[in-house]
């Protein structure tokens, strides 16, 4: 009997040479991946090409830099840019998922394996954002009016969620998250802003057009991933509100 073909992965998201503190133990982790079809592609979005040749040249990696006159005032823009240069690079080469995984995260190494045998079109890790002594899983669990109450739970009043159960979510950070070719389709990377609540990350918007076309998002909470965030995201979070 023939062996059943596997579905073909692309691994990747976008970047900037600020993660770079974690990039080479980030490349090494994705090397232990028990899943074999499965290549890397990255859009970096730092202020210069040099980032991305160093990538294509010292780790042999797939790269696209999308900085540019139109985006680079605007940190926000440039990421979505990086977003949508990783969904047509997807879409392009005929993959059937995206692992959409931030290159500060680090998924267990059966992690392809594990999202894929959910047989979904939309399903994502546990991870957590840190900020100081603070931290957040990065999950919606409740469709409301984003611009007046928060539904993030977080590491305070969150944990009883995680149980080791397929969850469904309203929303599930772009960190750890495997996509269907299906999904990317019909749906580009975006963010907004509002009001009250200021910048709406891709993550978010992702979320909200998703749930335009229908389409279920789940929420795996028996995988936990590594969030090494930190050193980034020690200046604070006021310069993307800044360069929005």
């Amino acid at each position: 009997m023939a062996k059943k073909k596997l579905p073909k992965i692309l691994v990747g998201g976008p970047t900037f040479d600020g993660k770079n503190y974690c990039f080479e133990d980030w490349i090494e982790n994705i090397k232990k991946f028990t899943y074999s079809n499965f290549d890397i592609f990255l859009a970096d979005n730092s202020d210069s090409s040099d980032n991305s040749k160093m990538y294509k040249e010292k780790y042999g990696i797939k790269c696209e830099w999308v900085t540019n006159a139109h985006n680079r005032g605007s940190i926000m823009k440039r990421v979505a840019d990086g977003h949508n240069a990783v969904r047509k690079y997807m879409l392009d080469n005929d993959y059937d998922f995206l692992l959409h995984l931030e290159s500060d995260v680090f998924p267990p190494k059966d992690i392809i394996n594990r999202l894929l045998a959910h047989n979904t079109q939309l399903v994502g890790a546990t991870y957590y954002l840190y900020d100081d002594d603070k931290r957040e899983l990065m999950i919606r669990l409740m469709d409301n009016d984003y611009g007046k109450v928060s539904q993030h739970i977080n590491g305070q009043n969150g944990e009883h969620f995680v149980d080791g159960k397929l969850k469904s979510a309203w929303s599930v950070g772009l960190g750890c998250n495997l996509i269907h070719k299906s999904v990317l389709e019909k749906v580009k990377f975006t963010y907004a802003k509002n009001k009250v609540k200021g910048i709406i990350f891709s993550d978010t918007t992702f979320s909200m057009d998703v749930r335009k076309n229908n389409i279920p998002q789940y929420w795996d909470t028996s995988i936990c991933c590594e969030h090494r965030n930190r050193d980034w995201a020690k200046n604070g979070y006021k310069f993307l509100q800044k360069l929005a």
